[in-house]
C-alpha cells in the first residue's frame, strides 16, 4: 500500500511536470515569489477549485490583450515628437496637467489641477501606449505561465520585441520628455513614474522564459537596454531630481532603478539603491503613527496611500533577494510596514472616517498591501482586518478572480511569519 500511495505521488508530480513544462525550472522575477509561482501552478495543473475564478477571469483578459493591437512609441503624430526630433523617444504630458483658462491668449500656458485628469490631451502622447503595453505584457505573460497558452507568450515576445528591441520602433532607453507640459519639449522628474510597471515587466520576461520564445539574443538585448536605462535614472539631471522626491515617486524611482540593476547584472548599484531605502523611504514617509502624509495630502488620498503602500512592500520583496531584510525595518521597533497596515486597520474596520482629500478609503482599496502584508507578518490586526473586513462575502466573486489569489496564495507561505516583537536585522 505504501509503495501504491508513493507511486501515485510520483505520477502526479510526473503530470505536473508534463502539463507545466519545465515546472521545476525557478523562475528569474523581482517583486513576485518564485517558489509562491510553482506552487500556484502546480495546483493550477491539479485542477484546485480555489484557483478556478482568478484563472477564468486570467483567461478573459489574456483573450482581450491577444485582441489589442500592438503599440510602441514612433506611432505619437510627427507634431507632438520630442524637441530631439526622434520619433523613437518616449513623450507624455502631465496627468493632470489643462490649459490655463486665465491666460487664453498665451496658448502655451498650462497648469496642474490635481485630481483631475486630462484624459484627451492625454491621447496625443506615448502615455496610453506605454500603460497598454504594461498591462498587456503582465497579462500575457501570466497565461503563458499558468495556462500554458503559447499564443500568449508570442504576443508578449512581440510587445517586448516592438517597444524595447526593434529598430524601428523600440524605445530610446531614457525618459528626457515624459510629462511635459504639452509642446514645451522639456520632460520633468515626475514623468519618470510613467515606467512604474517596468519591474513588473522585468518580472514577464523572468516568466516567458521557459517558452523557448525569449531568445538569448533578446535577452542580450535587453539587459543592454536597461543598462543604458540605469545610467540615465542614475546621471540625468531628470533622474537625480526624481531620486529626492519624498512621496510614491521616491519610492517607485528606486524599485525602477533597483530592479533594471538587479536584471541587467548590476548587483552593485541595485544593493547601493535597497540599502538607503530602509532610512530614506521607511522612515522618512513612514510617520510614529503609520501615516504616509506626503500621499494623504493629495485629492486621489486613498488610491496614493495604498498604491506607494504596494510599492514599499515590493522594495522589501527585492531587498530579500539581496540579503536585505526590509520587512524588519527598523531594527528592534514595530516594522514601518507593519505599523503603516496598523494605521489602515480602524479605516478598514469603519471605525474612522476617511477625512483625507476628496476620495474615500474603500474597505477592500488596500486589499494588495493587506493581503501580501499578512503573508509575512505573524500580525492579529492584519489578518483579522483582512478576513472580517476586506475579504466579506458580500465580495467573494470580487477577490476571488483576482489576479493576487494567483500571485501570492494564501494556503502557501514560503517564509517563516515574521513576529513582529522580535529583533530586526534589516541592516543586514
Amino acid at each position: 500500500m505504501i509503495f501504491v500511495s508513493r507511486l501515485r505521488g510520483v505520477f502526479v508530480a510526473f503530470l505536473v511536470t508534463v502539463l507545466c513544462g519545465r515546472a521545476a525550472e525557478t523562475p528569474r522575477v523581482f517583486t513576485l515569489d518564485p517558489a509562491l509561482l510553482l506552487s500556484a501552478r502546480e495546483r493550477a495543473a491539479r485542477g484546485d477549485p480555489s484557483l478556478r475564478p482568478a484563472l477564468d477571469a486570467l483567461r478573459h483578459q489574456a483573450s482581450a490583450a491577444l485582441a489589442a493591437p500592438l503599440a510602441h512609441v514612433a506611432q505619437k503624430p510627427r507634431e507632438v515628437w520630442a524637441a530631439s526630433g526622434d520619433p523613437r523617444d518616449y513623450v507624455s504630458s502631465p496627468r493632470f496637467a489643462w490649459p490655463d483658462p486665465a491666460k487664453p491668449e498665451e496658448g502655451g500656458a498650462w497648469i496642474i489641477i490635481d485630481g483631475k485628469p486630462n484624459t484627451e490631451s492625454a491621447k496625443l502622447f506615448d502615455g496610453p501606449r506605454i500603460a497598454a503595453m504594461q498591462r498587456h505584457v503582465a497579462t500575457l505573460s501570466l497565461a503563458w505561465w499558468f495556462l500554458r497558452d503559447r499564443a500568449c507568450a508570442e504576443r508578449a515576445v512581440a510587445w517586448l520585441r516592438t517597444w524595447f528591441l526593434d529598430p524601428a520602433t523600440g524605445m530610446n532607453p531614457n525618459l528626457e520628455f515624459a510629462q511635459s507640459i504639452p509642446f514645451s519639449g522639456k520632460g520633468n522628474p515626475w514623468g519618470i513614474i510613467d515606467a512604474n510597471a517596468f519591474p513588473r515587466v522585468l518580472d514577464s520576461v523572468g516568466l516567458l522564459a521557459d517558452s523557448g520564445l525569449w531568445t538569448e539574443a533578446d535577452e542580450t538585448a535587453l539587459r543592454a537596454w536597461f543598462t543604458r536605462f540605469n545610467a540615465w535614472l542614475s546621471e540625468s539631471e531628470l533622474g537625480r531630481k526624481e531620486a529626492l522626491a519624498k512621496n510614491n515617486h521616491g519610492t517607485f524611482y528606486d524599485l525602477l532603478l533597483a530592479t533594471g540593476a538587479s536584471y541587467a547584472g548590476d548587483d552593485a548599484l541595485a544593493r547601493r539603491v535597497l540599502a538607503a531605502v530602509g532610512p530614506v523611504r521607511y522612515d522618512r514617509q513612514i510617520q510614529a503613527d503609520g501615516s504616509t502624509p506626503e500621499e494623504l495630502r493629495r485629492v486621489e488620498s486613498a488610491m496614493y496611500t495604498c498604491w506607494n503602500l504596494t510599492g514599499l512592500l515590493d522594495l522589501a520583496v527585492l531587498a530579500e533577494k539581496h540579503g536585505m531584510h526590509l520587512w524588519k525595518h527598523p531594527a528592534n521597533a514595530e516594522p514601518a510596514l507593519l505599523r503603516a497596515g496598523h494605521y489602515l486597520v480602524p479605516y478598514v474596520a469603519g471605525e474612522k472616517p476617511w477625512t483625507h482629500g476628496k476620495q474615500e478609503l474603500k474597505p477592500w482599496s488596500p486589499l494588495a498591501f493587506f493581503w501580501r502584508a499578512s503573508l509575512r507578518y505573524d500580525d492579529p490586526r492584519i489578518v483579522g482586518a483582512l478576513e472580517r473586513h476586506i475579504l466579506t462575502e458580500a465580495r467573494r466573486e470580487q477577490w476571488e478572480a483576482d489576479p493576487i489569489n494567483l500571485l501570492w496564495p494564501r494556503a502557501a507561505r514560503t517564509a517563516p511569519a515574521i513576529n513582529a516583537s522580535a529583533p530586526g536585522d534589516s541592516a543586514r
